[in-house]
């Protein structure tokens, strides 16, 4: 929810965004707090296509329009004996230097993406914890090593605690 500072009024909302610049019926649901850059605000979030697909969107900050969306990586998590993810995907923090948007994405992979058209500077993946099959009524789900922290940058190094990792990166 974006509001005036002044009058509390909302401005804009939202809680999930289509995919790509036309309506597209894959929905995804906002599961980062906003970096906000220059007049943009930048969201990461998750949906559901048999597979989780992670995204980072960028919208104008007045408006609410949506500038651009990036596909940053498609993975597995733990699933019900129905097909649907056991977990709900893992929230994830981003942080911004110079221009580029840092998102460590909880699900095998770490991005450095442009703030100003969503263009993918780099991305590399990690070890993850393995996804186990499900056998019987309940998955077995992994046991998870780090709580949702933000990566730290300093003196041209970032630092990564992957919550779906044994390792800091």
């Amino acid at each position: 929810v974006v509001q005036d500072k002044h009058t509390g009024r909302v401005l804009w909302s939202t809680r999930r965004f289509n995919v790509g610049m036309i309506d597209d019926p894959e929905r995804v649901s906002v599961v980062t707090p906003p970096v906000i850059v220059g007049d943009r605000a930048i969201v990461g979030g998750w949906s559901n296509a048999g597979y989780v697909n992670v995204v980072v969107a960028a919208f104008n900050l007045e408006t609410g329009k949506k500038l651009w969306d990036t596909l940053l990586v498609s993975n597995q998590v733990e699933l019900t004996m129905f097909g649907e993810p056991a977990r709900e995907p893992m929230s994830w923090v981003m942080i911004e230097d110079e221009g580029l948007v840092y998102c460590v994405t909880n699900l095998g992979a770490v991005a450095a993406v442009d703030a100003l058209d969503g263009h993918i500077e780099w991305l590399t993946t990690y070890e993850s914890l393995p996804v186990s099959p499900t056998l019987g009524k309940r998955p077995e789900k992994r046991r998870l090593l780090w709580d949702t922290n933000p990566p730290l940058l300093r003196d041209g190094v970032l630092l990564a605690t992957p919550r779906d990792s044994r390792y800091l990166y």
